[in-house]
């Protein structure tokens, strides 16, 4: 068989897929032969045997690395799903920090907001004295307007009987 002849040969052979299972079964059979092989002395080989048995080992390594592939790929798509998880995750936790600074600047306008409503209270009792005071002084000018007008009736009526 020639090298051309053989490599057509182990194409065609690489196109029929075989099963995970049945790949396994062969690799174990193919193992086992592997070590009587060696237990026995070798024998010599022709040409075209050492190439179909080169293009056998080539074919069983590039189905291995064909399936350790595969499997890396599966879990490549896991991680990165995973990976895209957490990321979501992580861009919806909240940031301490920024929860501690909105706390001091709330605690800031509060002690702000208490300061203006004692200052507002202050004004407003000041208010309140001020407007009883202008009451109580409303009262005293109203008794001496009362006083005044008596007064002055009086000095009328003195005045109109002279």
């Amino acid at each position: 068989m020639s090298s051309s002849a053989a490599l057509a040969a182990a194409k065609k052979r690489r196109n029929v897929g075989l099963g995970e299972q049945q790949y396994t079964q062969q690799q174990n059979i193919n193992q086992q032969q592997h070590q009587q092989h060696q237990q026995r002395p070798r024998e010599p080989i022709s040409i075209p045997q050492l190439v179909t048995q080169h293009d056998t080992k080539i074919f069983k390594l590039e189905r291995m690395r064909e399936l350790e592939k595969e499997n890396l790929d599966k879990k490549f798509h896991e991680l990165s799903n995973k990976m895209e998880l957490i990321s979501k995750k992580s861009n919806s936790t909240i940031d301490s920090n920024a929860i501690t600074n909105k706390i001091d600047n709330h605690e800031k306008e509060i002690t702000s907001l208490n300061s203006t409503i004692k200052i507002v209270n202050k004004t407003l009792s000041d208010i309140k004295s001020n407007n009883a005071k202008l009451q109580a002084t409303i009262l005293e000018q109203s008794k001496e307007i009362k006083k005044l007008i008596e007064y002055n009736n009086l000095n009328n009526i003195t005045d109109n009987k002279k």
